[in-house]
C-alpha cells in the first residue's frame, strides 16, 4: 500500500511538471514570433512583420495567455497598416 502511494505521488509529480513545461513553451512560442517580427519591422520589411504579428496574434490566441502582448501585438499591426498606407500615397 504504501509503494503505490509512492509511486502513485511520483508519477503525479512527473506529470504535472511536463504540462508546466509544455505551457511555458507555448508562452515562449508566442515571444519569440512577436521578436522576429519586431526584427523584420527594424528592418523595415512592413508587410513580413504584419504577418509575423499575425502569427503571433494567433498563437497567443491558441494558447489563451499574454493579454498584455495581445494588446500591444494589435496596436502594432494597426500603425504598420497606416505606415503602409502612407507609403503607397
Amino acid at each position: 500500500m504504501f509503494l503505490y502511494i509512492i509511486t502513485t505521488t511520483i508519477l503525479a509529480i512527473v506529470l504535472l511538471y511536463f504540462f508546466r513545461q509544455r505551457q511555458l513553451r507555448k508562452k515562449n512560442n508566442s515571444i519569440r514570433l512577436f521578436n522576429i517580427a519586431l526584427r523584420s519591422e527594424n528592418d523595415c520589411n512592413f508587410e513580413q512583420a504584419i504577418g509575423q504579428y499575425e502569427s503571433a496574434l494567433t498563437e497567443i490566441k491558441r494558447t489563451g495567455n499574454n493579454s498584455a502582448l495581445k494588446t500591444k501585438i494589435r496596436e502594432k499591426i494597426k500603425l504598420l497598416n497606416v505606415v503602409l498606407q502612407y507609403h503607397k500615397r
